[in-house]
């Protein structure tokens, strides 16, 4: 069977699209690039043919980022045109292979020059391989161009894998919130170490700020997370931690407290206040160190996240504890020393 053959001009209007949705996710740019792809056959092949180039473009790309990943998908657009000049219409398989190896070969060029411009921050893509994060005081939402919604909380890390075949999701740290679009014949698929969670369409979160004690919640429907050796189905209101990588038992968790930081605040009822400054951690410039503590208390509250450090100092005070510096960023609590 013959590959199927492409329009080079098709493909560079793909890559034009392409490239706007990745450097600007709005939704009118991805219902362009949706609306274009749908036209016919032929155009949706350049779109699959346009991913694969930026796909190889994402994965030759150096740490320090740059103009590298634009100046290989023009380069493979010159090739392709150059091969196109020269020869019969051109072959989608043979010449992304081409067009790659000579993008690598620039690859190699480009890591023997320093880096021009300051790197620029990753941006979602919806189309291939990509990776997005949030720093200290930063919070941000994803809206995919199938309708599901991505919360993501402070410090917080994935790679998006979205095509038309694929929903999947690798969070590296952090903690997110999924609001997931009903599609049966692409299933969504979290993977946090060594868990997975399956859903077809549902609201849950992921919390892998300690990736230690990873904890999945469910707001509403139902889905499925396993590991090496387990397999739990979750349903509303219900949630389980994986500790030293087993599943624990399910218990019941309140939706309305689930996930809290989308409105800015933390929220603690009934929480040992070792584990609440734990918790509070997330949001300070500094590591909070609770091991040498004696006493233990139990503690409620809501505070806001903007203001983590008051939440910090009020959770304490009565407490009858010093704190001591640890360098670089750490502070140790310990008990009082008597007057």
């Amino acid at each position: 069977m013959q590959p199927k053959k492409i329009d080079t001009r098709l493909l560079e209007q793909a890559l034009t699209l392409l490239e706007a949705a990745n450097r600007t996710p709005s939704a009118e740019n991805l219902e362009a690039l949706q609306q274009w792809s749908n036209k016919s056959t032929a155009h949706a092949r350049a779109v699959d043919a346009a991913s694969d180039l930026v796909a190889h473009a994402h994965k030759y790309k150096p740490k320090k980022r740059g103009p590298m990943r634009r100046w290989v998908l023009s380069a493979q657009l010159f090739f392709i045109r150059l091969l196109e000049s020269h020869s019969r219409p051109i072959v989608v398989l043979n010449t992304v292979i081409i067009a790659s190896l000579f993008s690598v070969f620039l690859f190699v060029l480009h890591l023997q020059k320093p880096p021009d411009r300051i790197a620029q921050k990753p941006t979602i893509s919806t189309n291939i391989l990509s990776d997005n994060f949030t720093t200290a005081g930063e919070q941000k939402t994803i809206t995919l161009t199938d309708g599901t919604i991505i919360w993501m909380d402070w410090r917080t890390r994935v790679n998006l894998e979205f095509t038309g075949n694929k929903r999947s999701i690798d969070l590296l740290e952090g903690s997110v919130v999924f609001k997931v679009a009903k599609d049966v014949s692409r299933p969504f698929v979290v993977t946090s170490g060594h868990l997975s969670t399956t859903v077809t369409g549902t609201e849950f979160s992921v919390d892998a700020r300690n990736m230690k004690n990873i904890e999945v919640s469910v707001l509403e429907g139902s889905v499925v997370v396993s590991d090496e050796n387990q397999v739990i189905n979750l349903t509303d209101a219900q949630g389980v931690k994986a500790s030293n990588s087993e599943l624990g038992a399910v218990y019941r968790t309140d939706p309305q407290e689930i996930a809290r930081w989308r409105d800015g605040v933390i929220v603690f009822r009934g929480t040992p206040l070792s584990q609440a400054l734990k918790e509070l951690e997330h949001y300070l410039p500094y590591k909070v160190e609770t091991t040498y503590m004696l006493n233990d208390p139990v503690i409620s509250g809501t505070f806001f996240i903007e203001k983590s450090e008051d939440a910090f100092t009020t959770l304490l005070e009565g407490q009858n504890v010093q704190l001591k510096l640890i360098p670089p960023n750490t502070i140790s609590i310990h008990p009082a020393l008597p007057n």
